[in-house]
Formats: structure tokens, sequence, C-alpha cells
């Protein structure tokens, strides 16, 4: 979003990339019950050419995809006792409205007096980037809009070169050994 836009940020002279590379330092943190970012893995953008790229194997490729082009905000720590990650999530819309918030992932959260080791993630979809990034698809640099019309405009030509129908992927079975849905197993009581 540029720093005209109507958000809450652009109107103190930031950009919404502006505000994630600083890693929610605008906002009150404290106010939020959110533990102080000390230890963060941080938000900036990392080498996109050692990031994973669509097709993604994993959520966790993904998610380095998405951090890799600033779309992830990452707290070690939420009390959800005092604060919760909803209200969080939307407080960040409210700001950047319902596609320009960011995903959120906080690694450990604290729920009814007990914390519990995450990550807990939120937004997984939500940023305009999310379509374009899934599909391997370059993002149009600071305009979230655009990129997600130019998402749109390839799926609308996959569908005219394929008679109205997105086209057919022919089933993989793989062993249990090998999937990764099979990873952590539970037995038992």
């Amino acid at each position: 979003m540029s720093k005209t836009g109507s958000n809450g940020f652009s109107k103190l002279g930031l950009s919404r990339r502006d505000f994630l590379a600083t890693g929610l330092a605008a906002m009150s943190v404290e106010s939020m019950a959110i533990a102080a970012p000390s230890g963060t893995k941080g938000t900036g953008a990392n080498n996109l050419e050692t990031t994973p790229s669509a097709p993604f194997d994993t959520l966790r490729d993904y998610i380095a995809a998405m951090e890799a082009h600033g779309q992830v905000v990452r707290l070690p720590e939420v009390d959800q006792d005092a604060y919760e990650m909803t209200a969080l999530m939307y407080r960040l819309m409210d700001d950047y409205g319902m596609f320009g918030a960011p995903i959120i992932i906080a690694e450990r959260i604290k729920i009814d007096g007990r914390w519990m080791e995450g990550p807990v993630i939120g937004n997984v979809m939500g940023p305009w980037e999310a379509e374009a990034i899934t599909f391997g698809l370059d993002v149009v640099p600071h305009d979230g809009v655009g990129t997600y019309r130019k998402a749109k405009a390839h799926f609308t030509e996959i569908l005219k070169r394929n008679g109205g129908n997105y086209p057919q992927i022919t089933p993989v079975e793989v062993s249990a050994d090998r999937a990764g849905c099979k990873e952590v197993i539970l037995r038992g009581d």
C-alpha cells in the first residue's frame, strides 16, 4: 500500500511494508500484553533465491516464501489470557484492510494460565500477495491490489485455454512412510 493509502499508519508516514519491517514497533505492544520481540526471527525479506517456491510441498515452505516477501509478522509469545491473538488480527485488519494485513505467527501462546508451544498461525491466505506467491507468480512490488489482479488474470487465462475448466491433476498415491501428514502419529490413549 502506498503512503497515500487510507490506513492509520499512512497518516504517520509509514507504508504497510515499513510497518512490517519494524516488526510491530509502531503498535503499542505492551498494551496488548505481547512479549517483547527479543529473540524473534524477524519479518524482513529473506533471499528470494534460496526460499522455497511454488508449488509448495508443505505449509512450512509456503510460510517461508510469504516471510521472504515480507508478509509475515512473528511474535515470540502471545498472552492470550490478557490479549487475544484474534483481537490483534482484527486490529491489523482495521489498519491495513482485510487483504492488507500480514500473516501472524506466535511461537508460544498462553491459554488459561498455561504456556503452550506453537506455532499458532493466523491469516494464512489473507495478504493480497498470497494467490500470486502460492502459484509461483512474481508480485508487483508495493502493490497488493496489482499483484492480486495479476493472479486473477493468470487464472482467467488458464480457464480460457481449458474451455472454462481448471486443468485436472492426476492423483499420486504416497506411502505412509513418505507422507508429510504422517510425520507425527499418536497411538494409544
